[in-house]
Protein backbone atom coordinates (compact mmCIF):
# COMPACT_ATOMS: atom_id res chain seq x y z
CA UNK A 1 0.00 0.00 0.00
CA UNK A 2 1.29 3.44 -0.90
CA UNK A 3 -0.21 6.85 -0.27
CA UNK A 4 0.65 10.50 -0.87
CA UNK A 5 -0.95 13.91 -0.34
CA UNK A 6 -0.92 16.81 -2.80
CA UNK A 7 0.80 20.11 -1.87
CA UNK A 8 -2.52 21.80 -0.96
CA UNK A 9 -3.49 18.93 1.33
CA UNK A 10 -6.93 18.58 -0.24
CA UNK A 11 -6.32 15.33 -2.18
CA UNK A 12 -5.04 11.98 -1.00
CA UNK A 13 -3.75 9.36 -3.41
CA UNK A 14 -3.77 5.63 -2.65
CA UNK A 15 -2.59 2.60 -4.58
CA UNK A 16 -5.08 -0.26 -4.85
CA UNK A 17 -2.61 -3.04 -5.62
CA UNK A 18 -5.26 -5.73 -6.09
CA UNK A 19 -6.99 -3.85 -8.93
CA UNK A 20 -3.95 -1.99 -10.34
CA UNK A 21 -5.59 1.36 -9.57
CA UNK A 22 -4.76 4.84 -8.39
CA UNK A 23 -7.52 5.98 -6.03
CA UNK A 24 -7.96 9.72 -5.41
CA UNK A 25 -9.99 10.95 -2.45
CA UNK A 26 -10.68 14.41 -1.06
CA UNK A 27 -9.35 15.28 2.39
CA UNK A 28 -12.90 14.81 3.73
CA UNK A 29 -12.95 11.20 2.46
CA UNK A 30 -15.08 11.76 -0.67
CA UNK A 31 -14.05 9.51 -3.58
CA UNK A 32 -12.83 11.58 -6.54
CA UNK A 33 -11.65 8.83 -8.88
CA UNK A 34 -10.48 5.25 -9.27
CA UNK A 35 -8.28 4.93 -12.33
CA UNK A 36 -6.84 1.72 -13.74
CA UNK A 37 -3.27 2.15 -14.83
CA UNK A 38 -3.33 -0.03 -17.93
CA UNK A 39 0.23 0.69 -19.03
CA UNK A 40 1.49 -1.06 -15.88
CA UNK A 41 0.79 -4.73 -16.50
CA UNK A 42 1.35 -7.25 -13.71
CA UNK A 43 4.01 -9.87 -14.35
CA UNK A 44 2.26 -13.11 -13.23
CA UNK A 45 5.59 -14.77 -12.38
CA UNK A 46 6.44 -12.16 -9.74
CA UNK A 47 4.79 -11.55 -6.39
CA UNK A 48 5.43 -7.80 -6.15
CA UNK A 49 2.29 -5.69 -6.51
CA UNK A 50 1.82 -3.32 -9.42
CA UNK A 51 1.79 -0.35 -8.99
CA UNK A 52 4.04 -0.07 -5.95
CA UNK A 53 4.90 3.54 -5.06
CA UNK A 54 3.72 7.16 -5.24
CA UNK A 55 5.21 10.62 -5.17
CA UNK A 56 3.48 14.00 -5.55
CA UNK A 57 5.59 16.76 -7.08
CA UNK A 58 5.57 20.37 -5.91
CA UNK A 59 3.13 21.27 -8.71
CA UNK A 60 0.71 18.42 -7.88
CA UNK A 61 1.69 15.88 -10.51
CA UNK A 62 1.48 12.32 -9.22
CA UNK A 63 4.19 9.81 -10.10
CA UNK A 64 3.13 6.16 -9.84
CA UNK A 65 5.94 3.60 -9.75
CA UNK A 66 5.36 0.45 -11.74
CA UNK A 67 7.28 -1.93 -9.50
CA UNK A 68 7.82 -5.21 -11.34
CA UNK A 69 5.46 -4.24 -14.13
CA UNK A 70 5.90 -4.80 -17.79
CA UNK A 71 7.24 -2.38 -18.93
CA UNK A 72 9.46 -0.97 -16.18
CA UNK A 73 7.79 2.43 -16.02
CA UNK A 74 6.78 5.39 -13.93
CA UNK A 75 3.39 6.83 -14.88
CA UNK A 76 2.50 10.49 -14.43
CA UNK A 77 -1.06 11.61 -13.64
CA UNK A 78 -2.55 15.02 -12.97
CA UNK A 79 -4.11 16.37 -9.77
CA UNK A 80 -7.54 14.93 -10.64
CA UNK A 81 -6.26 11.38 -11.01
CA UNK A 82 -6.68 11.41 -14.80
CA UNK A 83 -4.07 9.40 -16.69
CA UNK A 84 -1.66 11.66 -18.56
CA UNK A 85 1.52 10.04 -19.74
CA UNK A 86 4.25 7.52 -19.11
CA UNK A 87 7.64 8.97 -18.32
CA UNK A 88 9.16 6.21 -20.44
CA UNK A 89 11.32 8.64 -22.37
CA UNK A 90 12.91 9.64 -19.06
CA UNK A 91 12.91 6.36 -17.15
CA UNK A 92 13.02 3.01 -18.95
CA UNK A 93 14.67 -0.36 -18.70
CA UNK A 94 17.06 0.83 -21.43
CA UNK A 95 18.36 3.38 -18.93
CA UNK A 96 19.05 0.66 -16.38
CA UNK A 97 15.84 1.01 -14.36
CA UNK A 98 14.45 -2.32 -13.17
CA UNK A 99 11.35 -2.61 -11.00
CA UNK A 100 10.95 1.03 -9.86
CA UNK A 101 9.29 1.12 -6.44
CA UNK A 102 9.96 4.69 -5.34
CA UNK A 103 10.47 8.06 -6.98
CA UNK A 104 11.07 11.63 -5.93
CA UNK A 105 11.11 14.62 -8.25
CA UNK A 106 13.15 17.63 -7.13
CA UNK A 107 11.73 20.69 -8.88
CA UNK A 108 14.70 22.86 -7.92
CA UNK A 109 17.17 20.69 -9.82
CA UNK A 110 14.89 18.90 -12.29
CA UNK A 111 16.10 15.57 -10.89
CA UNK A 112 13.96 12.45 -10.86
CA UNK A 113 15.38 10.08 -8.24
CA UNK A 114 14.34 6.44 -8.65
CA UNK A 115 14.65 3.57 -6.17
CA UNK A 116 14.35 0.00 -7.39
CA UNK A 117 13.17 -3.32 -5.96
CA UNK A 118 15.91 -5.52 -4.49
CA UNK A 119 18.62 -2.96 -5.26
CA UNK A 120 20.49 -0.86 -2.72
CA UNK A 121 21.29 1.89 -5.22
CA UNK A 122 19.31 4.74 -6.73
CA UNK A 123 19.30 6.28 -10.19
CA UNK A 124 19.05 10.00 -10.85
CA UNK A 125 17.70 11.41 -14.12
CA UNK A 126 17.68 15.10 -14.99
CA UNK A 127 14.51 16.16 -16.77
CA UNK A 128 15.61 19.67 -17.67
CA UNK A 129 18.72 21.81 -17.56
CA UNK A 130 19.49 23.29 -14.20
CA UNK A 131 21.51 26.44 -13.64
CA UNK A 132 22.72 27.13 -10.12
Amino acid sequence: MACAVNPNGDRIYLINEEYNQLVTIASNGTLISEKNIHVLKRNPELAQPVPSGLHVTDNGQVLVCGGMSDPNAIVQVNDNGKYLATLATVVTGKDGVKSPISACYRNQSGALIVGMWNDDSIMVFYTREYYA
